[in-house]
Formats: structure tokens, C-alpha cells, sequence
């Protein structure tokens, strides 16, 4: 099931309250990351100031959410929130 966007804000708020060791960038966001000259730095940024504006389903029904954040000229980034754990999983961003 997943989280409407206000809860899934709250929620990654939450995550990063205790610091961003949780945060993890999976292969496909480093690409973009480095192509798109956005460091982790603006990442933990972008999701500690941003909210959550759409949530998607996947294919193997896993939710994502859409972070969206004005710092840094703007940055979007979709991010996984892992009810098993604490983590959250930067899946790929963007900037505008």
C-alpha cells in the first residue's frame, strides 16, 4: 500500500530526522546524478525542503513518490520509501 503525499512527506521527513546514512542512490540515480551535475548534498537538501506532489505505482507494485523542491533553481527527485526499513531509495532525479 502506499503512502498519500502528505503522509509520504512526512514520512521521509521523519527518515531524515535521524540523519541521511538511511538515504541510498541506486545505480540508474548516480547516472543521472553525475550527467546532470547534482551532488548527494542537493539531493538530502531537495528532500528535507521538498514534498511529495505525485505518487506512482510500478509494474512489480512498488510506490514511488515524486519529491519536488525549489532549492537549487529546482530539483525533482523519485524516491522509494521501503516499509521494511528505514531507508529511503533515491531512484532518479532531475532538475528544472
Amino acid at each position: 500500500m502506499c503512502y498519500s503525499p502528505s503522509d509520504a512527506t512526512n514520512e521521509i521527513k521523519k527518515r531524515l530526522s535521524a540523519g541521511s546514512q538511511n538515504v541510498y542512490f541506486c545505480s540508474h540515480a548516480q547516472d543521472r546524478m553525475y550527467q546532470r551535475d547534482i551532488d548527494d548534498k542537493q539531493i538530502i537538501s531537495a528532500l528535507r525542503s521538498g514534498r511529495v506532489v505525485a505518487v506512482e505505482n510500478t509494474e512489480n507494485g512498488e510506490c514511488r513518490y515524486k519529491v519536488q523542491s525549489n532549492l537549487n533553481g529546482g530539483i525533482t527527485v523519485m524516491v522509494e520509501i521501503p516499509c521494511a526499513s528505514s531507508n529511503i531509495i533515491v531512484i532518479t532525479t532531475w532538475s528544472k
